[in-house]
């Protein structure tokens, strides 16, 4: 199960755009581009102006950094994972020869 963290690696500002591309797969300059637009257009109308930076700043209070040990064992996993689909995959030739 995936979780949402705060990116340790991809942050500029609170780590939060990098860890919700990190999240869904994206490249992170995607979300904050979009933070960006949106709080441009919300600045126009002058009640919303303050809308989207406190929607990032609540989310830098609530999503948590994503820990090095948590890093580490992530990365573990996925290399294990790998490494068995390509264990798998070269047992499968071997059994077709």
């Amino acid at each position: 199960m995936k979780k949402l963290y705060r990116s340790n690696r991809n942050r500029i500002v609170g780590g939060v755009c990098g860890g919700i591309g990190e999240y869904l797969g994206i490249d992170a300059k995607y979300i904050r581009i979009t933070f960006v637009a949106l709080t441009i257009i919300t600045s126009i109308f002058r009640p919303l102006s303050m809308v989207v930076p406190g929607i990032y700043i609540i989310m830098m209070l609530a999503i948590p950094v994503k820990k090095l040990i948590e890093m580490i064992l992530t990365q573990l996993l996925i290399h294990s994972h790998i490494l068995r689909k390509q264990m798998m995959l070269k047992k499968k030739k071997v059994e077709k020869h």
